[in-house]
């Protein structure tokens, strides 16, 4: 079953998370960021700024989504395999398979469980979820309330 994907809050016992949010939908960004606020979250859009992000950083959580491309000339695939050919140590704590590609994120599980890693698979919510936590936001702004 596929659970909604929702704030991860401070999965770190109270502790800011270094997370690294793989996606190339820039809405998907503002709205995580938006979710994650006093985490630290790192933002690539395409394989090759996932692989510059991972060969500077260790994060503890990197979420992925599968459908990069839209001649699929990259995927999430080719950032799982960027991960997983760093050195285990490098590997974050929580992995997270976003994707509303079934067939793609399933592929992109099966392999990281061919490498000992069991991440989780939660469907990144609807982009109608989006733009109505965008206007609640902005309703709230403008109402003065928090």
């Amino acid at each position: 079953m596929v659970q909604a994907m929702a704030g991860f809050g401070h999965a770190n016992g109270g502790c800011f998370v270094k997370i690294l949010f793989f996606d190339d939908e820039r809405w998907r960004h503002d709205l995580f960021e938006q979710r994650e606020r006093g985490n630290e979250i790192h933002h690539a859009y395409t394989v090759r700024q996932f692989k510059h992000a991972i060969s500077r950083h260790v994060f503890d959580m990197i979420s992925f989504d599968y459908d990069i491309t839209d001649d699929k000339s990259e995927t999430g695939m080719d950032a799982v395999n960027a991960l997983l050919a760093t050195p285990g140590l490098r590997w974050p704590n929580r992995v997270v398979v976003h994707s509303w590609n079934s067939r793609g994120a399933g592929e992109m599980v099966a392999r990281f469980r061919e490498a000992g890693v069991e991440p989780e698979r939660c469907a990144f919510e609807s982009k109608m979820a989006g733009l109505a936590s965008e206007a609640e936001r902005r309703f709230s702004d403008r109402n003065g309330e928090s």
